[in-house]
């Protein structure tokens, strides 16, 4: 407001005085509010920028986490598959940290490992051993088995009247077993 515009309206100068007066106590109450709701706005951006910094390196953290994961996840599977006797013996004899920024992790895991297993193959089992003569099946001591045995033209079965502590046969078997029957 100016006084100009006041005057214009017939009021004296004491009158002018007064509504100025009042005016700007108005206005700088308004002006201190103004700065306050201000500042509690900065106050804000910068809480929200805060978190938002923080929310960003914890997006950050778990890629890491979850790509680290995989990776150690991957070398566990691929010495597991080379069928390493230590894992933790392994790994240390690689070199995890150009393994982890390769870019084909998988083939330079696979290389690393068969280097590995020529160097120090004793880290590494050999090949499976051959399957046990006999294995799988259950030993047939009973004279019904011997005589089933013999009806179908199959080599007849020697009488065994050894049952040891491995036998899976029950008491009336082996006394079948010993009957000349």
């Amino acid at each position: 407001m100016e006084r100009k515009f006041l005057a214009s309206f017939g009021l004296d100068k004491d009158a002018i005085d007064r509504v100025l007066d009042r005016h700007s106590s108005e206005i700088g109450t308004q002006k201190q509010a103004l700065a306050a709701l201000a500042a509690e706005r900065d106050g804000l951006r910068l809480s929200a920028q805060t978190y938002r910094r923080k929310a960003e390196r914890a997006e950050q953290d778990a890629a890491a986490k979850i790509a680290d994961m995989r990776f150690q996840c991957a070398l566990d599977n691929a010495i597991t598959f080379a069928k390493g006797r230590n894992a933790r013996a392994i790994k240390a004899l690689l070199d995890i940290d150009g393994l982890r920024a390769s870019k084909t992790q998988s083939m330079d895991i696979g290389k690393a490992l068969k280097v590995l297993k020529t160097e120090s193959a004793y880290l590494f089992d050999a090949q499976t051993p051959p399957h046990a003569a006999g294995a799988g099946s259950a030993p047939t001591h009973t004279a019904a088995a011997r005589r089933k045995l013999s009806r179908c033209g199959t080599r007849r079965l020697p009488k065994r009247p050894r049952c040891g502590r491995f036998c899976k046969c029950t008491a009336a078997e082996r006394q079948a077993d010993h009957d000349p029957t």
